[in-house]
């Protein structure tokens, strides 16, 4: 005989029978099972592997995703860029949060604190990064010598937020040893030159296309200002916003304003692509504290120390 049929012909009066009651109704009416038994919280199915999340009713989700199985009830929602160990991915901003699948514009580890910026360099690890035998990973820095190469992003950018600090130890030669930053080129299997791009070389105030071979792109506008440089010894930083649907290109170096120019982009000459950082020579340049933001909403730039 069915547990239930039985259990409604006892009358509810009786406390034995009332607690026999929701024992068998409990294991009809899919009610939760505890954690250690793998159960998923209210209105989730049965199965699912406790996390470290929050938990309703027995239940619990894995921090950052979806349980290992099962889906998860009304444990919360997995926050934005994480998944969990076999979980499904959120919604990353502009890479990969640990562990999780790569978002637009690939590799880099999304932040767990709602900042739109995505670390793409910090120190550890070279992981999102394409580079030759000159990049190396010395002193929790990207160090790069003896070439005229890049280490570059293995995600594409067009319209982005870049924050950088870099230097170039020991003697420079300024015309042919400097570092810069490319973007809008075409990536070039095998090829870590950078070729078809658009380069600034924030430490010089300079600008490069690659694309005609000429110091500035073809119908380029606006200026760059000298006023945040300071020894190529020292650590700067760079921001640099870009915009390939209009051309723009803003940057900050030191909290200081310098690069507002704009260039044509009509033609299809710049075209979304890798972030390069180069070595321009034989000094050895390095970089670190990489991080980006895709597609910005707000365009302005957030290091300026000033007006």
């Amino acid at each position: 005989m069915h547990p239930n049929r039985f259990a409604l012909k006892i009358p509810m009066l009786v406390a034995p029978g009332l607690l026999w009651l929701i024992a068998c109704s409990g294991a009809e009416s899919g009610a939760p099972l505890s954690t250690d038994q793998g159960g998923a919280g209210q209105g989730g199915a049965p199965g699912a592997t406790a996390g470290t999340g929050s938990s309703f009713g027995g239940g619990a989700i894995a921090t950052g995703g979806t349980a290992t199985s099962g889906t998860a009830g009304l444990g919360g929602a997995p926050p934005s860029g994480g998944t969990a160990s076999g979980g499904s991915a959120g919604s990353p901003v502009g890479g990969a949060s640990v562990g999780g699948a790569a978002g637009t514009g690939g590799g880099g580890t999304a932040s767990q604190s709602g900042d739109p910026l995505t670390v793409l360099f910090d120190g550890s690890n070279l992981d999102n990064w394409v580079y030759d035998a000159h990049t190396k990973l010395v002193d929790a820095t990207i160090s790069i010598e003896g070439c005229w190469c890049l280490a570059q992003t293995k995600g594409d950018y067009d319209n982005f937020r870049l924050i950088v600090t870099s230097r170039v130890p020991g003697n420079v030669d300024f015309g042919n040893g400097h570092n810069g930053i490319t973007f809008w080129g075409a990536r070039q299997a095998g090829d870590l030159t950078p070729k078809r791009s658009f380069e600034i070389t924030p430490l010089n105030c300079w600008t490069w296309d690659y694309v005609h071979n000429l110091s500035k792109a073809p119908g380029q506008s606006g200026s760059c200002s000298e006023a945040g440089k300071q020894a190529y010894s020292e650590w700067s930083t760079t921001e640099l916003v870009a915009n390939l649907k209009d051309g723009t290109i803003k940057s900050a170096l030191n909290g200081v304003k310098q690069f507002d120019i704009k260039i044509d982009v009509a033609g299809g000459t710049w075209v979304k692509g890798p972030i390069g950082l180069q070595d321009h020579g034989k000094n050895l340049v390095q970089y670190k504290d990489i991080k980006v933001e895709i597609n910005p909403v707000n365009s302005a730039l957030i290091t300026l120390k000033g007006p």
